[in-house]
């Protein structure tokens, strides 16, 4: 109800105060009856994750809350075929995906889809990067198009990555620290 849900933005918005790390938040899923939270987050250190968490599961305003996602603030917690992207892509079950019990004793699945690294989850691989096409080879393309007679003009889909994609070459050496 409208009341349920104020409490839970009031509380999402105290988080943000004691958890600066909190970029971002949906709460339009749990608005339209999904019980699950996206979570933008700036993932500084690696208790960070376990830290929002704790304090999801202890505050009783939030117990409708079953899912949470974890992406990093390059991705926008309302693009959803970017957040389903990312858990799928930035997941080992295993590792980054767990079952707990909110304080009301209700069961929470939180799924971390941020980007990890050695110092901070013991990450021992390079992180692969997002691959899009360059600048230039867009522009061409884009330029170009009606001499391909393809059909009706179709924007580039690497133009909704190019913001997402992390400094360097093709996979990423990046500790945060």
């Amino acid at each position: 109800d409208e009341k349920q849900i104020q409490h839970i933005i009031s509380s999402m918005s105290e988080i943000l105060q004691i958890c600066p790390e909190v970029k971002a938040w949906n709460e339009q899923l749990i608005i339209e009856g999904l019980n699950l939270l996206i979570i933008s987050v700036q993932k500084n250190t690696p208790e960070i994750i376990n830290k929002i968490t704790r304090i999801l599961l202890n505050d009783p305003n939030l117990s409708i809350i079953r899912y949470v996602v974890f992406i990093e603030p390059l991705v926008s917690p309302y693009d959803l075929p970017s957040v389903v992207w990312r858990s799928a892509g930035n997941t080992e079950p295993g590792r980054d995906i767990s079952l707990h019990t909110n304080s009301l004793g209700s069961k929470v699945l939180v799924i971390d889809a941020t980007m990890k690294s050695s110092t901070g989850d013991n990450f021992i691989r390079d992180w692969p990067n997002i691959i899009t096409s360059h600048h230039s080879t867009i522009r061409l393309v884009d330029e170009r198009w009606t001499e391909y007679n393809i059909e009706e003009f179709i924007d580039s889909p690497s133009k909704k990555y190019l913001s997402e994609v992390y400094p360097g070459k093709e996979i990423v050496v990046n500790d945060r620290n």
